[in-house]
């Protein structure tokens, strides 16, 4: 948190990062689950990577574990590994949301 606050600056700044992550991660969690359902491998990689690059300028760091292993994961793995990260995704908005209240947004 400290270096995306050294980067982005104000706590207006990441306030608009949050609300982007919040309002635009769940449809792309949603095609994920499509892509695993639908065993297309080639979109669950596609958006895992998306999903990873998110997270990680955002510090979600268990997010971005999880995305990593989406990427080359088993099949048979996959549909844990998006239920785990939907769980992330909420725990990571919640973290961003009090830290930029913490910082002034």
């Amino acid at each position: 948190m400290d270096r995306l606050r050294e980067q982005i600056g104000s706590g207006e700044a990441l306030g608009r990062f949050v609300d982007l992550f919040r309002s635009q991660t769940p449809a792309k969690l949603d095609e994920l689950e499509k892509a695993v359902q639908d065993g297309e491998l080639d979109e669950r990689k596609r958006v895992a990577h998306f999903l990873k690059g998110s997270a990680a300028s955002l510090g979600a760091t268990r997010m971005t574990e999880l995305c990593r292993e989406l990427e080359s994961a088993a099949p048979l793995r996959a549909p844990d590994l998006v239920a785990a990260l939907g769980a992330a995704f909420d725990e990571a908005v919640g973290v961003l949301e009090r830290e930029a209240s913490r910082v002034g947004r």
